[in-house]
Parts: structure tokens; C-alpha cells; sequence
């Protein structure tokens, strides 16, 4: 995995006592497991209360962990209503 894509996966899961959450996406399918992500690697600060929420999109990079695949340089994407 030499080659650095930006993907775009919804949160699926995320602690926000501990920064850390996980991500699943159709376009990452063929990955077996969710995608790790932790708040340090956001590049947006966040206020307590005001980051990450389940459902919410981010972008971001995928990179080889020990532990499997994480989400680095994320970052939340606006969702566009259609209202």
C-alpha cells in the first residue's frame, strides 16, 4: 500500500473519552475490517462536543498499521442537503 488515495467513509463507531474511532465505507469493501481512526490525525482542532459523530463523512488516507488499516490527514466533509 505505497500508494497514498484520499477515500471518503462514514464514522461508524467513535469514543470520544478516548479519540479514537472506526470507519466503514462501500468503496473500501475489500478490506475485511473497519478502518481505524484517531483524533490526532484530523486536521482540524476540535472543542470538546464539537468533533467527530457517528454518521458524520470524513476524508481521508489509509496506511498500514500494525494492527491492521488507519485513516490518517482526515478530514469531516459537509454533507450537502438537498432541502
Amino acid at each position: 500500500m505505497n500508494e497514498r488515495v484520499r477515500v471518503r467513509a462514514k464514522i461508524k463507531k467513535y469514543d470520544e473519552n478516548k479519540g479514537y474511532g472506526f470507519l466503514v465505507s462501500e468503496a473500501i469493501k475489500s478490506y475485511s475490517r473497519d478502518i481505524f481512526f484517531h483524533i490526532s490525525e484530523f486536521e482540524e482542532a476540535f472543542e470538546k462536543g464539537f468533533g467527530p459523530k457517528v454518521g458524520m463523512t470524513i476524508e481521508f488516507e489509509m496506511e498500514q498499521a500494525p494492527k491492521g488499516i488507519k485513516a490518517i490527514k482526515c478530514k469531516l466533509i459537509e454533507e450537502e442537503s438537498n432541502t
